[in-house]
């Protein structure tokens, strides 16, 4: 795929916060409108539902591709990779038919293990992390998203050489909420009648409740370092 110069990639590795962010722009681009999951491609397109030809042009693209020069504006996001596990885990396994334990994703997720896909989280978020020297980015902290949703989608919607009004940003929220994508998953998404009920919880945290310490312990020793780059702790 050759260089492309006049989108906006949002990357992130899955389960960071990706599809709550597409909700959020696209009621900020095209507010009069009444987004879902199943027509969320008509204005923040997956590169993996249709194709690039198609996706240009948009605005705004949505990838979890690792770092790549191809892409030269990028909206990443990324999340404590604990919580990313439960929740990737949580949506392989209803949703993807993984029949594994958490241990065994874990570690797939750690490694690049087939399973995950898109390679190591550590690994994708230090190749985005390093892409400022590269590309233009503006980097969105998940749980900062969660604490200061305006502050953030303002600062984003200057990146994006927009000035976004705060009333619609509040209104965005409002339709974007953990609820609403839930009920959206139950209406639309194929994986429903499978298990899969959508994000595993609207905010951060869950892994408090599924890792032991030897699963923080070992999680740690893969990923410590980038996770206090990032400005995360063990406990």
């Amino acid at each position: 795929m050759s260089s492309i110069h006049n989108d906006t990639f949002l990357v992130s590795y899955p389960r960071s916060g990706n599809t709550w962010m597409r909700y959020l722009l696209a009621n900020i681009l095209r507010p009069n409108c009444s987004w879902h999951i199943n027509n969320l491609n008509d204005v923040v397109p997956d590169i993996y539902q249709v194709s690039i030809e198609n996706c240009t042009g948009s605005g705004v693209i949505k990838s979890h591709e690792p770092y790549t020069r191809n892409y030269n504006k990028v909206i990443y996001m990324y999340r404590d990779g604990r919580d990313v596990a439960v929740s990737y885990y949580n949506l392989s396994k209803t949703a993807f038919g993984f029949t594994g334990s958490f241990d065994d994703f874990l570690l797939a997720m750690l490694t690049g293990g087939n399973v995950v896909g898109f390679g190591s989280w550590q690994e994708h978020v230090t190749g985005w992390l390093d892409a400022a020297n590269t590309c233009y980015i503006f980097y969105v902290k998940y749980e900062d998203l969660c604490d200061n949703t305006v502050e953030i989608m303002e600062k984003l919607g200057r990146f994006m050489g927009k000035q976004i009004d705060k009333e619609l940003i509040l209104s965005a929220i409002e339709k974007s909420t953990f609820n609403l994508q839930k009920e959206h998953v139950k209406q639309y998404s194929a994986y429903y009648n499978n298990g899969f009920r959508g994000g595993v919880k609207g905010g951060p945290g869950k892994w408090r409740e599924v890792f032991s310490e030897d699963m923080n312990d070992f999680f740690w020793s893969y990923a410590g370092s980038i996770m206090t780059k990032l400005g995360y702790t063990k406990s």
